[in-house]
This record gives C-alpha cells, structure tokens and sequence, in this order.
C-alpha cells in the first residue's frame, strides 16, 4: 500500500525538459484574460494563447510603435514567437481565434484599395497605348499623314507617365507560412510592414530550402528584425530596396520542426534561432476536461475587448516612440548589471537568445502597454516590472525548447501505462489507494509493454531500472511483484 506521507515525486524529465508555469499575474488585464479563457476553453497550455496574442498584437503595430531606451538605442516593435506543443493540441483554433480582426482589417484594407487600383490600371493601359503610337510615330519609315512626327520629348514625356501611372500592388498586413525567401522580400518592397502568424511549420521548411532543395536564404528574416535596410539584385526583377521593414512572425510547431531548426547551422550560427522567443506548451492530453467546451465559454465582451484594441493598434498612421520613465529607466539598468553577469554562462547565451533578451523584454513591455493602452506614449512601469519578472521564464523555456524529447522516456512509458488503467474519476481523493498492478503476471506490466522498442531491446533489465528510479523517485512503490500507484497519479503531468 503508497504511503500516504511520501513527498511529492521527483521530476523525471531532465534539468532542461521542464515546462515552467506561466504566472498569469504577470500580464497585464486583457491579456490575462484572454489567455485564461482561451486555456480552459481548449485545455491548452497557457502559453500557447499567451505567444499568439503577442504576435498579433506586434502585427497590429505595423511597425509604428518604437521603444526609447536612450537616445542611441531603440527597439521596434518586431518579434518572432515560436510556439511549440504536439500536434492536435489547439494550436490552429487557438491562432485562428486571435488573429480574425487582423484579417478582417486586411479585407476592408484591400476592399478600399481595389476601386483606386482599378482606375490606376485604366490609367496605365492609356500610357501605354500612347508610347506604343509615339514609338510607332518615331519609328515609321514613311509618312503615311500629313501630322507631324512625335518628337523625343513626347517619348520622354510617355515614358514617365508609364512610369507614373502603373498601378500600386494590393496592400497587404499578412503573408502564409508558405511563402518563399523570394517572395517575402518582394512584399516586403511592397508592402513593407507584415505579419506571418500560422499554425504550421511551412515557414522555416521555406527559409531553410528544405521545401524546394536550394539552401537556406534568411537575409530578410535576419535583417528586418532590427529594422535594417533590405536590398536585392536578382536577375529578371531587377533591383528592390526595403527602408526601415518590419516583420512579425509568430508560429505554432510541433516539437520535431524547432528541433531540427535548431540543429540546422545555416539558422543557429547566422543568429536566426538566437532571434525567436520559444514558449514550449506541457501537454494535457488525457487530463482534458471534456466538458470545457461548455463549462469555459468564450466571454463575447472579452472577444469584444480584443477586436477594439487590435483594431486601435492598427489604426495607429504616425510612428510613435513610447520613451521609458524615469522610474523604468533605473529598473532596466538594473536587470541588464544582474543579466550581464549570467551571461558569462554559454548555457546562458542560446545563440544569442541571452543577449538578445534585454531587447525583446523592452519590446515585450511595449505591446504589453498597448494591450492595456493603445494611446500610450510611455512605456508603463508596472509592465516593464512584469516583463522582466518574465526573464528567467523566456530563458527557461528556451533551454527547454532546444532540449526536447521527442521519444518519451522508459519511465514515462510506465507511467501512461498505469495512468490508462487507474479509473478515470475528477475527484483523486476517491482513487482507492488498494489499486495495484502486477510486473510479471498475465495482463501485467511487462507483458503490456515487452513489444515497446526500449523494452523489447533491454528485455527485463530496461523494466526494473525504470521502476526502480519511479520508486526512488516517489512515484510508486514497489512490493514483491506488484507496483502500488501514488493515488494522486491521475493529477499529476510527467
């Protein structure tokens, strides 16, 4: 029989393959709110909501919004978040649920924009029928009229109102996951300011060439991050210049697409997985509540909230920079003297996500006050403070990201054995602590699981040094042939 008084059990995941809890105290009201609603309505891991707001509330700003922390350093409001949890966990409804006033902006965007680009069409079809009759005029051999021949000023005179009256690309704010390194710099010369927030791993498959087998292409990726000026030279296009781009990228993976992101060097040695922000979601699956659908309903004046605030974000025309108080000044000086030091750790530095992250918090703390006031001017205070009380967390789940296992662990393996068959009650007082399984005997554990590939190849051995470490660990306890449960198994993750 457990012992009832035994402490809580050990992790079994290694230093890196926790998942730290998301405070929720830490983010400001709105925020807080949808995140809470939008992880019980679909018993996902706060996170998950919690990075998804961010990339849309970044994409709003278009780019309008600077941070101030001295007269030299600005931050923009770019970021790149890089969800990760399995897959079928609600990654996509929790994405799509977040992200609709932005395409609902960009409908009405392109829905205004289409009358204007229509004429400008009509308009260039025109210039281009009269160069074709000048250079027709200019060009003719004979004089079939008495008119008198177009001279070179009329051709120039053509020529530039050809140039003038060609028709301005449909504007856009959002770009799919699946678009090339190509096509993302053309439309960033177009439209300059976008956002990519999707579901998938379409992205980095592009970025890195694996979609099409060319090598990686992630200058454009690299250099709008900062803000730095894009320029191309590609034969057949001629040549293209993006000034001050911005872009805001935010997805939802499955573990094995930031794994291999993360071991290709082409991304982490040019500093392109040193720039995103990972938030690794603990999954729930098994421990779901199937009820949530009903018990957890969206609030409509939450959703309300939501709408009004992006749509004031995205109706922000003039750029504006949210200066740093007096009071913020002294707080992130004093987070950047105690962050500099641990970077002297390598563990620390992640590609350089560590030393990136005084920028990113400062970014943070930006669209954390417009989440709360979109007519900011000042970076408020308390969400500076709560920001960097979000460090350590950023970091951890970084070290977590770039650590996962895919394979669960022989341990974890028991443990979903036995979770399966303990009785699935809400209420773990009524667990009846007698429950116990057999090792060796008919529809015990070894049987159930000797085709499992650790255990079929360490046979017997592999079974009992992992029930020996659930034991030490305080996990079960071990008599004879039989395995005794904690009975508050059924709450616990591992």
């Amino acid at each position: 029989m457990i012992d009832k008084s035994l402490p809580a059990p050990r992790p079994i995941r290694t230093e890196y393959a926790q998942h730290p809890e998301l405070d929720l105290d830490l983010l400001p009201t709105l925020l807080r709110d949808m995140v809470q609603s939008l992880s019980n309505q679909f018993q996902i891991d706060p996170v998950i909501p919690m990075g998804t707001a961010l990339g849309c509330i970044a994409t709003a700003t278009r780019g309008k919004i600077r941070a101030r922390i001295s007269s030299d350093w600005l931050e923009h409001s770019s970021i790149y978040i890089c969800n990760i949890a399995p897959t079928a966990e609600g990654k996509s409804q929790v994405m799509n649920l977040l992200r609709q006033p932005l395409i609902d902006y960009e409908i009405e965007m392109q829905r205004e924009a289409r009358a204007h680009i229509d004429l400008q069409q009509q308009q260039h079809e025109i210039a281009l029928a009269r160069l074709k009759a000048i250079k027709d005029s200019m060009s003719s051999m004979k004089k079939t009229s008495k008119s008198t021949p177009a001279t070179q000023a009329d051709l120039i005179e053509a020529i530039e109102l050809v140039r003038e009256s060609k028709p301005d690309e449909l504007p856009m704010l959002l770009v799919g996951g699946d678009i090339t390194p190509d096509s993302l710099t053309e439309k960033m010369q177009s439209a300059k300011h976008l956002g990519m927030l999707d579901a998938e791993g379409d992205f980095f498959d592009q970025m890195s060439g694996k979609s099409y087998g060319s090598n990686a292409r992630w200058g454009t990726v690299l250099k709008a991050t900062t803000g730095d000026q894009i320029k191309s030279h590609r034969i057949g296009r001629g040549d293209g210049v993006v000034n001050d781009p911005f872009l805001a990228i935010c997805t939802s993976v499955q573990p094995d697409v930031w794994l291999q992101l993360h071991a290709d060097k082409s991304a982490s040695n040019r500093g392109v997985t040193g720039r995103f922000i990972t938030l690794v979601a603990k999954s729930n699956v098994g421990f779901r509540d199937t009820r949530a659908h009903e018990k957890y309903p969206i609030d409509p004046d939450l959703m309300g909230d939501w709408n009004r605030v992006l749509q004031s974000i995205l109706a922000i025309n003039e750029n504006r920079i949210l200066d740093l108080t007096n009071t913020g000044r002294v707080l992130f000086q004093r987070f950047r003297d105690d962050w500099e030091s641990r970077l002297r750790n390598p563990e620390n530095q992640r590609d350089g996500f560590g030393q990136r992250l005084a920028g990113n918090l400062i970014t943070l703390a930006a669209l954390f006050t417009l989440s709360d006031n979109p007519s900011a001017t000042q970076i408020d205070d308390d969400c500076l403070e709560k920001t960097i009380c979000l460090a350590d967390f950023l970091l951890a789940h970084r070290k977590c990201a770039d650590h996962l296992k895919i394979e669960r662990m022989p341990e974890q393996r028991i443990l979903d054995w036995m979770a399966e068959r303990i009785p699935a009650i809400r209420d773990v007082r009524d667990v009846n602590s007698q429950i116990s399984f057999s090792i060796r005997g008919d529809g015990g554990l070894q049987q159930s699981i000797k085709q499992q590939a650790w255990a079929k190849e360490g046979k017997m051995q592999a079974i009992e040094d992992a029930l020996k470490t659930l034991d030490q660990g305080f996990w079960i306890e071990l008599e004879d042939d039989r395995i005794y449960p904690r009975a508050d198994l059924l709450s616990l993750r591992w």
